[in-house]
């Protein structure tokens, strides 16, 4: 038989006891010192590499009242021209 070292856990037990040792570290330091730099929305759309991540407000209502549409429309007319050839 197979004889197991005396301080042996399974591995499940030393998760919780390595979390819990962890937890307890957290919980006596209390003032954390990271703080991540997230930046905001705007920043990181102008940084995107997205096509309308540049544009301003006008340019934007511009092409959702007409440029969407008329993609929108010639989709629609390619998609019956194969549906009904």
């Amino acid at each position: 038989m197979h004889n197991q070292p005396r301080d042996f856990k399974p591995p499940h037990k030393r998760h919780y006891l390595l979390l819990e040792s962890i937890y307890k570290c957290m919980q006596e330091d209390k003032q954390c010192t990271f703080s991540p730099e997230t930046g905001t929305a705007a920043h990181v759309l102008a940084a995107s590499q997205q096509p309308h991540a540049r544009e301003s407000f006008l340019d934007k209502v511009e092409r959702l009242a007409t440029l969407d549409k008329q993609k929108q429309d010639a989709c629609r007319e390619a998609t019956a021209e194969h549906y009904y050839a």
